[in-house]
């Protein structure tokens, strides 16, 4: 999916849910993460296979099946690597009938390096994510959030290293 596409399927279970109004107690809301947080956000210009969202993140009995019906992907909070106070930093945008949630640029970094992939460094470096960046938070609030992971502790320092020395690049080129 594209940029575009994802923002058709938002605006599709926007309208969709506009049908389910009377049994919608409260407000509704997901946390898109991963790539497809990205591609909207911040211009990263490749497409997706889903749109992942945080199953903490779902505010609203059923949406679930709603949502897989169009493409989302619905993810648990364990299967991500976040800073224990990520909620605190989220981003939100409004729509009719629910709130979409999107990680903060150093949240999503976090969660991409820590991944150590090389498809999620090259979303960071090819998007307008990486001049959302503060270095020296990021580093910070990473290793703050890395004593939470349950993981191997190298493993993770040397992805945020790969990170460090292709910023590095990035800056002087």
């Amino acid at each position: 999916m594209t940029r575009e596409e994802i923002i058709q399927r938002l605006s599709a279970v926007d309208e969709e849910l506009e049908k389910y109004s009377d049994k919608i107690k409260g407000d509704l809301s997901l946390i898109m993460v991963r790539g497809a947080s990205v591609i909207v956000r911040y211009n990263l210009d490749r497409s997706t296979q889903d749109i992942d969202v945080l199953s903490t993140g779902l505010k609203g009995r059923g949406i679930g099946s709603l949502l897989e019906k169009y493409g989302f992907h619905v993810v648990s909070d364990v299967v991500v690597n976040l800073h224990p106070d990520f909620e605190k930093r989220l981003q939100g945008e409004r729509m009719r009938n629910f709130t979409v949630f999107y990680l903060d640029p150093l949240d999503l970094s976090i969660s991409k390096i820590s991944r150590g992939f090389e498809k999620d460094m090259d979303d960071i470096f090819n998007s307008d994510l990486v001049k959302a960046l503060e270095p020296d938070r990021l580093k910070r609030l990473y290793f703050e959030a890395m004593e939470y992971w349950i993981g191997d502790k190298k493993t993770f320092e040397d992805n945020w290293h790969r990170f460090e020395r292709r910023y590095h690049e990035y800056k002087s080129s």
